[in-house]
Parts: structure tokens; sequence; C-alpha cells
């Protein structure tokens, strides 16, 4: 990062050229102290917002280690890796033994606990809608 004197020295020996092919009609009336004060503030204002910024680095960089060596430990404990042939083969199998039935084949009894599930299934979306909302009804705008 430049400091404030690198800056000053650097505009004041191109000051001419800036006032020289400034377009706006207010820059052109400036002299070279007006132009290193417009700077040195711009600069001013640059450099605590970069500096603000910077000091959210350091806990987000450790925060993001942290979280790193934790999902080491879990992946080790719980012996987590992607699934291999045999898995994906016995998954496989599994779905293929499923009979799906026709509609003509079921009871009232099965249309009875289908409609029960459907909901239940409807209530608990409509619990995490509510809940996700914070309000029963309609979104906060």
């Amino acid at each position: 990062m430049f400091s404030s004197s690198i800056l000053k020295s650097t505009l004041l020996n191109r000051s001419n050229v800036i006032l020289r092919y400034s377009y706006g009609a207010g820059s052109r009336n400036l002299n070279t102290q007006q132009v290193t004060e417009k700077v040195s503030k711009t600069a001013k204002g640059v450099q605590g917002t970069l500096s603000k910024v910077a000091g959210y680095q350091r806990p987000i960089v450790y925060n993001a280690r942290v979280l790193k060596e934790i999902a080491k430990e879990v992946y080790k404990k719980e012996n987590l890796g992607p699934p291999n042939g045999a898995q994906f083969s016995e998954a496989w199998e599994n779905l293929k033994a499923i009979r799906w039935q026709s509609i003509k084949d079921l009871s009232p009894r099965d249309f009875i606990q289908i409609g029960i599930r459907s909901i239940e299934v409807a209530g608990f979306f409509a619990l995490g809608e509510i809940f996700g909302k914070f309000s029963i009804v309609g979104y906060n705008v």
C-alpha cells in the first residue's frame, strides 16, 4: 500500500500533467496544492476502507482453517469416501427390485394411506415456510 508521502511526492511531480490534460472545468482552476489535498483525501478514504476490510481477513481465514481441520477429522472418523463399484451395483439392484404397482392394483386402504402421507408432507412444507418467513401469511416485503 502506498504511503501518503510517496503519494504526495508523485502527485507533485505529475500535477502539471494532471492539470494540463483534465477535461473538467473545476479541475482546470485548481493549483497543485488543491489537487494534492483532494487526492490525499481520496487516498485516506480508500486506505480507511481497505483497513476495515483487512481487519476481517484474519478471522475469516482462521475460521476457514478450523472448518477444514474439523472436516478432515469427520472424514477420517466416519470413514467417508466416494462409493465404490460394489456399492453402486448394490444400490442399482435395490432400485430394480422395487415393484411399482399400477393405480388399478391399489386398494381403498392404500389410497387413504397415500392421502394421509400427502397431507403430512404438505403440512410439514407449510410449517417450514411459516418458520422460514417468520410469518403465517405472505412474505414481508
